[in-house]
């Protein structure tokens, strides 16, 4: 009878040090300021002719009307949270386009583009913003004959 009372008393000696120890763990973990939280990162913005095997092709700063379409690629990494960017288009300071593109976590790439006609010639530029409105990138380039 006394051993098994020993061995009783061992047993709940075990349980409240295991307690413990999970309690302080926990403690520990709370205490441990967490990772900062990423940012969204965009890591290439170029004008290009198109993509090809998801690689921008024959990225420039000027292009031929007789192309007929210009792309803008982006790629993000990190993507911390869905989000989502505005792609402006401007010729002149003029704005011609405005287009919203939702980008989901972890990495994201994303293509836009604009068909071109003889009265787009002269210099455009692309304002990539973040959901705040906050420029992240601005693209400039010209169409020529």
């Amino acid at each position: 009878m006394k051993c098994k009372f020993i061995i009783f008393l061992l047993l709940l000696t075990l349980l409240i040090l295991h307690s413990f120890s999970l309690s302080f763990a926990q403690e520990q973990e709370e205490a441990t300021p967490a990772e900062s939280p990423q940012e969204l990162t965009l890591v290439k913005a170029v004008m290009c002719e198109g993509l090809r095997s998801l690689v921008p092709l024959n990225e420039a700063i000027a292009f031929s009307i007789k192309r007929e379409e210009v792309f803008c690629f982006l790629d993000f990494d990190p993507v911390p949270e869905k989000t989502s960017i505005r792609i402006s288009w401007f010729w002149r300071d003029e704005r011609r386009r405005n287009p919203k593109f939702i980008l989901y976590p972890r990495r994201w790439s994303t293509l836009d583009s604009m068909q071109l006609r003889d009265a787009d010639k002269g210099p455009w530029r692309v304002e990539v913003r973040d959901v705040e409105g906050n420029i992240l990138k601005t693209l400039r380039f010209s169409i020529t004959d």
